[in-house]
């Protein structure tokens, strides 16, 4: 009998910890979306200027993040506004955040979904792009206007 006791005291010390020790609950979340835009990139922007040899056209992307819309004009024609809302973001990095919202202007009664990523260098400069969008005048550094 004394040859079981030290064997069945150290099993049961093992298992009594073992329930007893405390679990991670908490687990990794994801990043929070947000409703509207970040304060630090709200305001007029302006983007470089491009420039057009075959039809003698130069012109530069404008950009106004207001809380709840974005308003984007490309540089190159046709300058057709793109105005966004419905805007929920989160921050996906140190000083970038993407973006998603409806575009309602040529669309249909629901809106096209569009989604932006945004990468903040310093106060009055930003990379501004449109994911999934093949021209070349809307996405790129803007700087504050």
């Amino acid at each position: 009998m004394h040859r079981f006791t030290p064997a069945l005291l150290i099993t049961l010390t093992t298992f009594g910890l073992a329930l007893t020790a405390p679990t991670p609950t908490a687990t990794a979340q994801a990043a929070t979306w947000h409703k509207g835009t970040p304060k630090i990139i709200r305001g007029k922007w302006r983007g470089t200027t491009h420039k057009v040899k075959q039809i003698h056209y130069q012109g530069h992307a404008d950009l106004i993040i207001k809380a709840k819309s974005i308003t984007n004009n490309p540089a190159l024609p046709p300058r057709d506004p793109n105005y966004s809302t419905k805007l929920h973001y989160k921050k996906t990095g140190k000083k970038t955040y993407t973006i998603k919202g409806r575009q309602y202007n040529n669309a249909p009664a629901k809106g096209v979904k569009i989604t932006f990523k945004i990468k903040v260098y310093s106060h009055h400069k930003i990379h501004f792009k449109i994911m999934h969008d093949g021209r070349t005048g809307n996405n790129g550094i803007f700087h504050r206007a």
